[in-house]
C-alpha cells in the first residue's frame, strides 16, 4: 500500500467497491460450514485473492461430518374465517435440528407465548413448559438478545450510499440499540415521527 504526502491511501478499494463486496457476501445466503453458500463464498474469496498481483494462493482441503437441510419450509392451514393459509416466509433452519420424513410433519400449531428466559418460576428448559404442545408444533416468541451489537465499541463512522460517515454511524448505533432493546426501538420510532413532523413543517414554511 502506498500513502501520499497528504495522508490519503492509494491503491485501496473505494467505498462503492467495498459496499458491493458486502452485497455480494449477503447474496451467498446462509454460510453454514460446508454448505453451498459457504462453498460459493470461499470460491469467490479465492478468486479475489488470486487476482492480486504477486499474491500466491494456496488452499487446504478439510473434511468433517456435518448436517445440512436439503429443503425446509413451513405451511399454515387455517379456516378462512381465521386468516389466510399458505406458506410462511422463513429466514433459515436451525442447524443440526434433525430431519423429518420425506413428506414432512403435520400437526396443530400451539402458541406457547414468550420463551421465559431467566424466569426463576417458569423455565423454558422444563418439560412442563412444552407439555401443552405435545404432539403438535410449538410456536415460541423469543426476546431480543441483551448483548450490544457493537461489542462495547463506539461507532465512529460508517458507510451507506449517499450518506456522510458520521450520519451512517449515528443511524447504525440507533439500529443496534433498537435490535437489543425493544423500549429503545419504540423511543426511536417516536423520535423519528417527531423529526418527520418538524421536517414537514419546515418544508411548508
Amino acid at each position: 500500500m502506498n500513502v501520499t504526502t497528504s495522508g490519503t491511501a492509494t491503491g485501496m478499494p473505494g467505498l462503492p467497491e467495498v459496499w458491493q463486496w458486502q452485497e455480494q457476501l449477503v447474496g451467498f445466503g446462509t454460510r453454514y460450514t460446508g454448505s453451498s453458500g459457504h462453498a460459493a463464498y470461499v470460491d469467490w474469496l479465492a478468486g479475489q485473492l488470486s487476482a492480486v498481483p504477486g499474491f500466491t494462493m494456496r488452499t487446504d482441503r478439510l473434511t468433517f461430518s456435518r448436517w445440512l437441510a436439503r429443503e425446509f419450509s413451513l405451511t399454515v392451514s387455517v379456516p378462512a374465517s381465521a386468516g389466510r393459509s399458505g406458506p410462511v416466509p422463513l429466514t433459515y433452519y436451525y442447524p443440526y435440528s434433525g430431519q423429518t420424513p420425506p413428506g414432512g410433519v403435520t400437526g396443530r400449531l400451539v402458541d406457547l407465548g414468550l420463551f421465559p428466559a431467566g424466569n426463576p418460576v417458569v423455565s423454558g428448559y422444563t418439560e412442563a413448559f412444552w407439555a401443552p404442545a405435545r404432539g403438535g408444533i410449538a410456536l415460541v416468541r423469543t426476546a431480543p438478545p441483551v448483548f450490544p451489537l457493537d461489542l462495547a465499541q463506539t461507532v465512529t463512522g460508517g458507510y451507506v450510499p449517499g450518506q456522510i460517515s458520521a450520519l451512517a454511524a449515528i443511524e447504525y448505533a440507533a439500529y443496534a440499540a433498537a435490535q437489543v432493546n425493544p423500549s429503545a426501538a419504540r423511543r426511536e420510532e417516536r423520535r423519528g415521527a417527531r423529526r418527520g413532523g418538524r421536517l414537514d413543517r419546515a418544508a411548508r414554511r
